[in-house]
C-alpha cells in the first residue's frame, strides 16, 4: 500500500525539514534558519505555550543579539503572513506564543498516532492493518527530523525521540511483513538494517528468520553467527535468549518457524490438474529449445515458490530491473516450468511507443480467455474485446467484474498464469485492470506476474498505483534483478559466441556490461563477429547503444533501412503490414530481414506466423533514435497510411502514427483520427486513454486555424474531453478547459454549450466549496429562471439554485427548488433536456449527467427533510433503472443521506461496491466518497485499523482532485463512531478536523453532525452532554432536517438510558 495520508487544509511538518502546506501547496516564504527554528519550536510544543525566552534560544542559541526579542516579534509577524488563512493559529499568550494547530495538521502527531495504531493492530493479531498503518506512518518522513535545524540545542532531544519512534515503527512494520509472508521482499532491507545497527539483536533475528523462510538456511545461520561475533567483539557479551533459541529452531528445522496458516500462504503444492485437458492458449512467444538460463537461481526459486502457492489462492508479483537485465527471460523460464505442471500460460506485452489501443497488453490474454470457452464468455468481456459497449463510463464496473469472472471461470478448469511484460509502457486502462484483478481474485489458482523497468523517473502515477495494488495482495512478491556474477557472465559469453574468448576478455565484458545479460550477449556477439583472432584485442564499446549500432553497421544497407521502418511498426513486426507499408512483396521483406535474424537482432521465435520480433526493445530504440526527425515522421506516415482501412482494433495505432507524422500530415486529419480512436477507447471503458487522445486532438484542432468550421471542431473535442475528465476526476479536472471552451461557444453562438459550460464552472466551484463563485453563478441562473418562459432555462436555474441551497443548509428550499425543476421537465418533456436537433454525443453526455445529478440531489433533499426509509426505497427503484455509471453517482447520494441517518448497514451495502471498483484515479470523485463512507462503516463495526486506512485513502483521493464538499460529514461521523467505542483521543482529532472544514469553507449542512460529534465526545469523557445534544438538535431543526433531528434524538435517548438520573432537554 502506498504511503498516503489525510491532508488537512493546513499541514505542518518537521519530519524532514520544517515545512508548511496550505491546501496541498507548499509555502515557500518561511524565511531563513532563525524564523524556521521559531516555527519548529512552536510545532514541537504541540499546542502548548512556548515562552519568549525559549523561542529566542531556539533561534539564536545561548548568545542572542540585544535586539532578539523585537526581532522575534518580527519573525512571528512574517510567519503569520506566510501562513495566509492559517496565520490566525499563531497567537500571543502571556509571556510567549502558541501555535494552535490541530493535532492532525502536525506530521509528528500523525506519525505517532499511526505508529501507535499500527503497533496496537500488530499486537491484536492483525498484521495487514498494522502494515497499512505503519507504511503510512513511514511515508510521513521526508528526510531527517528537523532537517538543517537538527543540530541546534533545542532540537537534540526532539530528534532523538522521533528517530527512536521511527526505528520502532519500521521494526513493527518489518514484523508485520514477516507475518504476512513478505520475507523475500524484506531480505535486502533487513540486510541494510543490521549494517546500520549491528548491535540490535532484534534486527538480526528478523534477518535470520526471513532468510530461513526463503529457503536459505545457511544464510540464516551465518547471520546469527555474525550477530554473535559482533556482540562479543564490541560488547563482550553473548547473544540473548531469543537469538539462541532461533538458532536451535533453525538447526532442527522447527515447524514453528513456518508462517502460521491464518496469515501465510500455504506450502507450495503442485497446482491441481485440470478436470480435462485444456487447449493450449498463447498470446505471446513460448520458448523453443534454448540455452539454459544463466544464474538467477534464487530468483527462480522465489518464482517457483509463488507459483506453488498460487495453487491454493491467487498470487501476484513484479520482476523489476534495468533494461536488458533478464526480466523477460526469467519469466519465460517460469512459463516453461508452469506448463510442465499443467498450467495455462498467457502472455501480454505493452507497446513501448504508446501507439496501441487501450488494454493492449490485456487484449491477447482476454481473447484467449474468451476463446477457451466461447459459449460461456461473459458479456462484458466480449464487449471490451469488440469495442462495442457504448459510453465509457456506463458499463465500466460491469466489464471489470466480467473480466474477473472470466479469469475465475478459466482457473476453475486449469491453473492460470498471466505474464505481463514491460508494464512501464502499459496504458492507464491496462494498469487499472491489473489493480482491479489483484484486489478481486480469491482462492482461484491464478498467478499474475509483471515485469517493469527500474527507474522512478519513468513511472507515472498510474503505474505507481498499480504496483502498490500488487504489493497489497497477500503473498505478493517483488524481485529486483541485479547484474550477473562474473562467472555467470563468462558462461553467458560462452553460450553466445563460438569465438575463443579468453577469461580476460570475458572479465572485461562483465566489467563493461556490469553484469547486464543483454549488454554482455551483444558484446559477445560483436566480438564473435570480429573473429577469434581479433576477439582478445577488440575494444569494448562504451554503452549498449554503441554495441547495437556497431552490429547494425555490419548489416546490408537494405536490411538497415527496412529495420528502421520495422522499428516504427512495433516490437512485433507483422510482415504483411510491413509489406503494405513499404509497397514490397512479403517475400522480399523477409529476404532483406534475414541478415538481422542471422545476427540475432530479430527472432522468429513467436507463435504467430509471419511475425518477427526484435530481440529486445533496446534494439528498436536505437533504430528509432538514429532517425532524423523528417525521416521518422515519414516512416510513421507510411505506417499510418497502411492502416487506413483497419478497423477499431487498429484505430489508436493509426492515430498515434498520424500524431507522430504531424510535421508531414494535415493536423485536422490527425485530430480526426485521434477523436475516432478516443471513441473506440470509450467503448472499451478506457477513460484515461480517451483523455490522452482527446488532449492531443484539442492541441491539433487549436493549431489548425480560426475559421468557424475549425473552431467548431475544436469546441466539439473540448466538450468531449471535459466530459471524460469529469467522469475520471470530477469537476476539478476541467478547470483548465473551461475558458477556451466558453470563448469558442460564445463566438459560435452556441448558447446551449455555453449553458452547460457555465454549469460545469458552477459545479467546479460548488464541489470545491468556493461558495463566493458558486453563489454568484447560482444567483445569475436563478434570475434567468425567474424571467424566462423557456423550460430549459427555467430548469437550469432551478437545478442550480436548489443545489446551492443545500450547501448553505437551507434544505426545505433545496427540496422545493428541485421539485419545481422536475415539474418543468414533466410539463415540457419534448424540450428537456435536448436543446435542438444536431446536439452532439458529447453535449448529450453533459446533459444526461447534469440531470442525473439533479435527480440524486432531489432524492437526497427529500430524504434529509422527510422520511429516510421511504427515500431509501425510492433510491433502490431508481438505481435499478439506470446504467452502472449513473448508479455510481446516485449511490453516493443514497450514502450521504444514509450516513446522516446513521444507517450503517445501508451505507455499507451501497458504498462497498463503489469503493472496491474505483481505483485511485478511476472515477476518483465518487470512489473517494465511497472510501470515506466505508471507513466510517468499518469504525462503527469496531474494525479500527481498516477503518482508519479506508478514511486515509478516501480523503487523499477525494481532495487530490480539489474536492471539499461534504468533508464535515465525512469527518464528523468517524468522530461519533470513535467516541461511542471509547477512542476518545482519536474522536477528538476527527471532530477537530470536521470543525476546521466548516470554519475554512463555510459549508453549513454538516453542522448538526459536527455538533453531535461534540456531544458524543462530551459523553465519552463522562460529562453531561445535554447542552451539546440540544445544540445539535437545534441546528438540525433550523435546517429542516427530520433525519438529523431523529438521529440526535436517538443519541439523547441512548444517553438517558445509560444515565437515567440525568435530565435531557432533547
Amino acid at each position: 500500500m502506498e504511503a498516503r495520508h489525510l491532508r488537512p487544509p493546513v499541514a505542518f511538518g518537521v519530519l524532514g525539514g520544517v515545512h508548511v502546506e496550505l491546501d496541498g501547496v507548499e509555502v515557500r516564504s518561511l524565511g531563513g534558519p532563525q524564523p524556521r527554528a521559531v516555527l519548529a519550536a512552536l510545532l514541537a510544543a504541540g499546542g502548548r505555550v512556548v515562552p519568549t525566552g525559549a523561542l529566542v534560544e531556539a533561534a539564536w542559541g545561548e548568545d542572542p543579539p540585544p535586539s532578539a526579542v523585537s526581532t522575534l516579534h518580527s519573525y512571528v509577524s512574517r510567519l503569520r503572513t506566510a501562513l495566509g488563512p492559517a496565520g490566525g493559529l499563531l497567537r500571543r499568550r502571556g509571556e510567549g506564543y502558541v501555535l494552535e494547530a490541530p493535532d492532525d495538521s502536525l506530521d509528528w502527531r500523525r506519525f505517532e498516532r499511526l505508529a501507535e495504531q499500527g503497533r496496537a493492530a500488530l499486537e491484536a493479531g492483525d498484521p495487514a492493518s498494522a502494515r497499512a498503518l505503519l507504511v503510512q506512518a513511514e511515508g510521513l518522513w521526508r528526510g531527517p527530523a528537523l532537517g538543517d535545524l537538527a543540530d541546534r540545542p533545542f532540537a537534540t532531544g526532539l530528534v532523538a525521540r522521533w528517530d527512536g519512534l521511527r526505528a520502532a515503527a519500521v521494526a513493527d512494520r518489518q514484523e508485520a511483513d514477516l507475518q504476512l509472508g513478505r520475507h523475500a521482499a524484506l531480505l535486502g532491507e533487513l540486510t541494510e538494517a543490521v549494517q546500520a545497527a549491528p548491535l540490535d539483536e532484534a534486527r538480526w533475528r528478523r534477518l535470520a528468520l526471513a532468510s530461513y523462510r526463503c529457503g536459505r538456511q545457511a544464510d540464516a545461520l551465518r547471520a546469527l553467527s555474525d550477530a554473535r561475533r559482533t556482540l562479543v567483539d564490541e560488547l563482550g557479551v553473548e547473544p540473548g535468549q531469543a537469538l539462541r533459541e532461533l538458532e536451535l529452531q533453525i538447526l532442527r528445522q522447527d515447524r514453528a518457524l513456518d508462517l502460521p496458516v491464518a496469515s501465510a500462504p500455504a506450502a507450495a503444492p503442485a497446482p491441481a490438474p485440470a478436470p480435462a485437458p485444456a487447449p493450449e492458449q498463447r498470446a505471446a512467444p513460448t520458448a523453443r529449445p534454448r540455452e539454459a538460463l544463466v544464474g538467477r537461481t534464487h530468483e527462480l526459486a522465489v518464482l517457483h515458490e509463488v507459483l506453488g502457492e498460487s495453487a491454493t489462492g491467487a498470487r501476484a508479483g513484479v520482476v523489476e530491473g534495468e533494461p536488458g537485465i533478464g526480466k523477460t527471460r526469467l519469466l519465460e523460464e517460469l512459463a516453461e516450468h508452469a506448463r510442465e505442471r499443467g498450467a495455462l500460460v498467457l502472455w501480454g506485452r505493452s507497446h513501448e511507443s504508446g501507439a496501441a489501443p487501450a488494454f493492449w497488453p490485456w487484449l491477447p490474454v482476454l481473447r484467449a480467455l474468451r476463446d477457451s470457452a466461447p459459449d460461456e464468455a461473459e458479456e462484458g468481456l466480449s464487449a471490451l474485446l469488440d469495442a462495442r459497449a457504448g459510453d465509457g463510463g456506463a458499463g465500466l464496473f460491469a466489464v471489470l467484474e466480467d473480466v474477473a469472472a472470466a479469469v475465475r471461470r478459466t482457473a476453475r478448469r486449469t491453473p492460470l498464469v498471466v505474464l505481463l511484460d514491460d508494464l512501464q509502457w502499459a496504458d492507464a486502462a491496462s494498469l487499472s485492470l491489473l489493480s482491479f484483478l489483484v484486489g478481486h481474485l480469491g482462492d482461484e489458482p491464478v498467478l499474475l506476474l509483471a515485469t517493469v523497468r527500474q527507474g522512478a523517473g519513468e513511472r507515472g502515477k498510474e503505474l505507481v498505483e498499480a504496483l502498490a495494488a500488487v504489493a497489497r495482495r497477500r503473498g505478493s512478491r517483488r524481485l529486483r534483478l541485479g547484474g550477473l556474477r562474473p562467472e555467470d557472465t563468462a558462461r553467458l559469453v560462452s553460450q553466445t559466441t563460438d569465438a575463443d574468448v579468453t577469461a580476460e576478455v570475458a572479465l572485461a565484458i562483465h566489467a563493461r556490461a556490469e553484469g547486464n545479460p543483454f549488454f554482455a550477449a551483444q558484446l559477445a556477439q560483436l566480438l564473435g563477429d570480429a573473429g577469434p583472432e581479433d576477439a582478445a584485442a577488440a575494444r569494448v564499446p562504451a554503452g549498449v547503444g554503441d554495441v547495437v549500432r556497431q552490429r547494425l553497421a555490419r548489416l546490408p544497407e537494405a536490411t538497415t533501412g527496412l529495420l528502421q521502418v520495422a522499428a516504427a511498426v512495433g516490437r512485433d513486426v507483422d510482415l504483411r503490414l510491413l509489406a503494405r507499408v513499404t509497397g514490397r512483396p512479403v517475400a522480399a521483406c523477409l529476404a532483406d530481414l534475414e541478415p538481422a535474424v542471422a545476427q540475432h537482432l530479430l527472432t522468429d521465435d513467436t507463435d504467430a506466423p509471419g511475425v518477427l520480433r526484435f530481440v529486445h526493445a533496446l534494439v528498436r530504440e536505437v533504430l528509432g533514435d538514429d532517425l532524423t526527425p523528417t525521416r521518422r515522421a515519414s516512416v510513421h506516415l507510411q505506417v499510418a497510411e497502411a492502416l487506413d482501412d483497419a478497423g477499431d482494433e487498429q484505430a489508436e495505432l493509426r492515430a498515434e502514427h498520424l500524431w507522430a507524422a504531424v510535421p508531414l500530415v494535415d493536423g485536422a486529419r490527425a485530430a480526426e483520427a485521434l477523436e475516432d480512436a478516443a471513441e473506440v477507447a470509450l467503448r472499451r471503458f478506457a477513460l484515461s486513454s480517451a483523455e490522452h487522445l482527446l488532449e492531443r486532438a484539442v492541441q491539433l484542432r487549436r493549431a489548425a486555424g480560426s475559421s468557424a468550421e475549425q473552431a467548431d471542431a475544436e469546441l466539439q473535442s473540448l466538450v468531449r474531453l471535459t466530459s471524460v475528465r469529469r467522469a475520471l476526476r470530477g469537476f476539478g479536472g476541467v478547470s483548465d478547459l473551461l475558458d477556451r471552451a466558453e470563448a469558442l461557444a460564445e463566438r459560435l453562438g452556441r448558447t446551449d454549450v455555453e449553458l452547460e459550460l457555465q454549469w460545469a464552472r458552477w459545479a467546479l466551484a460548488d464541489t470545491s466549496c468556493d461558495f463566493a463563485t458558486g453563489d454568484a453563478i447560482a444567483e445569475r441562473f436563478r434570475e434567468l429562471a425567474a424571467r424566462t418562459d423557456d423550460p430549459v432555462l427555467r430548469q437550469f436555474g432551478l437545478h442550480v439554485w436548489g443545489i446551492q441551497c443545500w450547501h448553505h443548509g437551507r434544505l426545505v428550499e433545496m427540496r422545493d427548488s428541485l421539485d419545481a425543476a422536475f415539474a418543468v421537465g414533466e410539463r415540457a418533456p419534448e424540450r428537456v433536456p435536448a436543446y435542438r436537433a444536431g446536439t452532439t454525443s458529447a453535449l448529450r453526455s453533459f446533459q444526461a449527467e447534469r440531470h442525473m445529478l439533479a435527480a440524486g440531489f432531489r432524492l437526497a433533499a427529500h430524504g434529509l427533510v422527510g422520511d429516510w426509509p421511504d427515500t431509501a426505497e425510492r433510491f433502490d427503484a431508481l438505481l435499478g433503472s439506470v446504467d452502472r455509471y449513473a448508479a455510481v453517482m446516485l449511490s453516493m447520494f443514497a450514502c450521504c443521506v444514509g450516513a446522516c441517518a446513521g444507517d450503517v448497514d445501508r451505507v455499507e451495502q451501497v458504498a462497498r461496491p463503489v469503493a472496491e471498483h474505483s481505483g485511485d484515479d478511476l472515477l476518483s470523485f465518487w470512489g473517494g466518497q465511497a472510501q470515506l463512507h466505508l471507513g466510517w462503516v468499518l469504525l462503527s463495526r469496531g474494525r479500527l485499523g481498516e477503518g482508519l486506512a479506508a478514511l486515509e485513502r478516501g480523503r487523499e483521493v477525494y481532495t487530490r482532485v480539489g474536492m471539499h464538499t461534504g468533508l464535515g460529514m465525512h469527518f464528523a461521523n468517524p468522530a461519533i463512531a470513535l467516541a461511542e467505542r471509547g477512542h476518545l483521543e482519536l474522536a477528538q482529532a476527527w471532530a477537530g478536523r470536521a470543525h476546521a472544514e466548516l470554519a475554512l469553507h463555510g459549508e453549513k449542512w454538516p453542522a448538526p453532525l459536527v455538533l453531535l460529534a461534540d456531544a458524543e465526545i462530551t459523553a465519552a469523557r463522562g460529562d453531561d452532554a445535554t447542552a451539546a445534544l440540544a445544540r445539535a438538535r437545534a441546528a438540525a431543526a433550523d435546517m429542516g432536517s427530520a433525519v438529523l433531528v431523529s438521529r440526535v434524538d436517538r443519541a439523547a435517548a441512548r444517553h438517558r438510558s445509560l444515565s437515567p438520573g440525568r435530565p435531557s432537554s432533547c
